[in-house]
């Protein structure tokens, strides 16, 4: 990602000025990485929260990860947002089968 672009997202998504490590901010920062990764040019839509969304903020931590399940992530980010998006690709008619089976729970 080039630094102009990086530091446009820091500034738009920034709590405060000296921002550059907030949820908000790092979300919006992986997240135009993997559009730079899927070739998406459409941008990001910013939603309200969907009516069956009740799960708040949560955030993961690689020192409880490590801690309490013995994991530690061995592969770089990028390299593993690659891995993603390729099984994603080459499953995604049995994801769209599996988000059919439950629409009916989720509503809109």
């Amino acid at each position: 990602m080039k630094r102009e672009l990086k530091k446009k997202i820091i500034t738009k998504h920034a709590k405060h000025q000296k921002d550059t490590g907030s949820a908000q901010v790092q979300i919006a920062i992986l997240t135009e990485r993997i559009n730079e990764l899927t070739g998406n040019t459409q941008g990001i839509a910013y939603l309200p929260p969907r009516p069956w969304d009740h799960s708040g903020k949560r955030f993961g931590s690689t020192l409880k990860a490590e801690h309490d399940l013995g994991f530690k992530a061995t592969v770089e980010l990028k390299k593993g947002l690659i891995q993603t998006i390729s099984w994603t690709r080459d499953n995604l008619p049995r994801i769209r089968q599996c988000m059919d089976k439950h629409r009916a729970h989720l509503g809109e």
